[in-house]
């Protein structure tokens, strides 16, 4: 019983990441594409980053 109450835990805890990851990807990829951002962008080389995706076949 512990062990899924811990596991539970765990997976609780990759969602919240995983949410947070790609909320920080979504207004990096939007500021990207806004004026006025998208100069500093251009000009340091900024690149729109991936979604974080977990797959897992159970």
């Amino acid at each position: 019983m512990a062990l899924q109450k811990e596991l539970s835990l765990i997976e609780d805890t990759i969602s919240h990441a995983q949410r947070f990851y790609n909320g920080a990807v979504r207004l990096l990829n939007t500021r990207i594409d806004t004026f006025p951002d998208l100069l500093i962008a251009r000009l340091f080389h900024f690149n729109y980053r991936q979604y974080f995706q977990l797959d897992i076949d159970v």
